[in-house]
């Protein structure tokens, strides 16, 4: 694989990497601004926003992690794929295990987004659930991740494997 197209497969990468970055900001400020919840107060308790909720806050650290993961995947495997001394086959393995993290990494940006949201986060009025929506697009089209694993197994085992991007 030359490094000319494993810059063009990566760039996938990158355009998941900011789409993410705008979800992880939106929910930021949805969490800050969204009001009320179904507890009961107990003992004087009081929650101002769902950002004061401990369980919010451990779903927003995990979004957060996997969203530096994926940056520090991202630009490590774009480092390393661009060094044309790299065997060309060394260049495909790095850059599909690259879009299998980056594709887990919306996968789980998603999932995340659904949890943090709520029903209140996923209206048509909400810039959260058409960037959802366009997420889920994005890894729709591209990436099987059953197929990127199959074939960073096969790459573990010296065996032929292909980086397919197609997808749906």
């Amino acid at each position: 694989m030359t490094v000319r197209r494993a810059r063009a497969q990566i760039a996938k990468g990158g355009m998941w990497l900011g789409h993410c970055r705008r979800i992880q900001d939106l929910l930021i400020s949805f969490l800050r601004q969204r009001r009320g919840s179904g507890s009961v107060v107990v003992r004087g308790a009081n929650l101002d926003s769902r950002a004061d909720a401990a369980w919010a806050q451990g779903e927003l650290g995990n979004l957060v992690h996997w969203i530096e993961s994926g940056r520090l995947v991202l630009y490590g495997s774009i480092a390393e794929i661009s060094d044309r001394r790299l065997d060309p086959v060394v260049r495909a393995e790095r850059l599909l295990t690259a879009m299998y993290h980056m594709r887990r990494m919306c996968e789980e940006v998603a999932m995340c987004t659904f949890r943090l949201a709520g029903a209140h986060g996923f209206v048509a009025a909400r810039p959260i659930e058409r960037t959802y929506r366009d997420l889920m697009g994005f890894v729709a089209t591209s990436y099987k991740a059953p197929d990127l694993m199959e074939n960073i197994g096969r790459a573990a085992l010296g065996l032929p494997f292909v980086l397919n991007a197609a997808g749906g």
